[in-house]
């Protein structure tokens, strides 16, 4: 299994997507960012319009594997367009976390900023009722 370094506060520090993969079927994915999806995504899409390239060029003279050429050049096609939509899919879901995320950010920092407005007016309620005694 790969392993994955963090940086932290200057050390290094492993995490092993050995133990993630128990609790999480598709650990393996999680360990590439995003970056590195979509690059991977773009090869394959490059190589497939290369080799449609090549068909295309054998086309011309192909005589009875015409068809076969063709439903070759059909699949390949099929295949470029799920690319397409995967890589779409994945990064409009990268999109609603990246939100989902500062939108739950957001709401801690309200809360922190609720919960020391309360512990100072508890504060202040203190020092008069002590003053008051």
């Amino acid at each position: 299994m790969k392993s994955n370094f963090k940086r932290a506060a200057g050390k290094k520090t492993r995490q092993s997507s050995a133990t993630l993969s128990a609790f999480q079927p598709f650990a393996p994915c999680l360990t590439m960012n995003i970056q590195q999806l979509s690059t991977n995504i773009d090869q394959k899409l490059n190589a497939l319009e290369q080799q449609l390239g090549r068909l295309q060029a054998q086309l011309p003279g192909a005589g009875d594997n015409r068809e076969q050429l063709l439903n070759d050049m059909a699949a390949l096609e099929q295949i470029k367009t799920k690319l397409q939509k995967s890589r779409n899919i994945m990064w409009e879901a990268h999109q609603l976390q990246t939100n989902s995320d500062q939108k739950r950010l957001q709401q801690k920092r309200w809360l922190g900023l609720g919960l020391c407005v309360v512990s100072g007016l508890g504060l202040v309620l203190l020092i008069v009722w002590m003053l008051s005694q």
